[in-house]
């Protein structure tokens, strides 16, 4: 069963590769395109979920009133019909949506995705010239496509996943309120604001820092350090800079590490050994 899963996604497509746009979202549609379908049946099951939890809690609701008000020698008479369509909605339809949802999140979506991602972003580059090797790191370029692929994967799981469950849960509840009274819906509405506001202010320099701490991983993940360097201390010198760049970032900027000033002092020792 898993493996019928596994397979809906081929993670080596044979179409020719293109370049990629430079825009984020036609950036990530170049790499989706071809597993859409699979996205959307997740982003479905997901949004499954929420609208029976909600409808759970209405029922439950309403189950409320209807104890209140029935008479209990007619009760399961006049509503057993809504109440086993319940029970199947809970035992039955609830469950294997969770199922089908993990086993195309987890199972069809999660490996492959990343994976076809890597192919095409791996044949692409190897169509570049010579001198864009030349002129840029191989570990560099490695390391770009190793994080752009986990990376588009995060933002889309993200966006048909959780987002799309967190909406319709959150529209469906607003809905359910309102049906008790308009005026309960205030409280969410400015929950939602202030959500908003908070994304808006904190995204961008989310995405600032997340940009320069990519850059400084590839710093110090590119493998032509050590080719400049015929000494291995040599390499811990370079290795020692970028790393300390690294935690400077991941920092606000200052490294409670090391320092430049070490890096100095390390390749100090080294001449003076290597001249003795």
């Amino acid at each position: 069963m898993f493996a019928w899963f596994e397979r809906q996604i081929n993670p080596f497509p044979g179409n020719e590769p293109s370049e990629p746009p430079a825009k984020l979202w036609p950036f990530i549609w170049h790499y989706t395109r071809g597993i859409w379908p699979a996205l959307a049946v997740m982003a479905a099951l997901s949004a499954i979920g929420a609208v029976v939890e909600v409808w759970v809690f209405s029922f439950f609701g309403n189950l409320v009133d209807w104890l209140a008000g029935a008479d209990k020698a007619t009760f399961l008479e006049q509503e057993g019909d809504r109440l086993i369509l319940m029970t199947i909605v809970v035992l039955v339809v609830s469950p294997l949506a969770v199922v089908l949802h993990n086993l195309v999140t987890h199972q069809t979506v999660f490996g492959n995705y990343p994976m076809v991602i890597r192919w095409m972003a791996h044949r692409y580059i190897l169509g570049q010239s010579m001198s864009f090797y030349q002129d840029e790191y191989a570990g560099r370029v490695a390391t770009k496509v190793m994080q752009a692929a986990l990376g588009v994967r995060e933002t889309v799981m993200k966006t048909a996943d959780v987002f799309v469950y967190v909406s319709v849960y959150f529209f469906g509840a607003l809905i359910l309120v309102a049906t008790f009274n308009v005026w309960l819906m205030l409280p969410f509405l400015v929950w939602f604001a202030g959500y908003v506001l908070t994304l808006r202010y904190f995204m961008p320099r989310l995405r600032r820092i997340s940009e320069r701490q990519a850059d400084a991983r590839s710093e110090m993940d590119r493998s032509g350090c050590g080719q400049l360097h015929k000494h291995h201390d040599g390499q811990t010198v370079c290795t020692l800079e970028a790393g300390n760049q690294l935690c400077a970032r991941c920092h606000g900027g200052v490294s409670r590490h090391g320092s430049s000033a070490d890096a100095a002092c390390f390749k100090a020792q080294h001449c003076a050994d290597t001249t003795q």
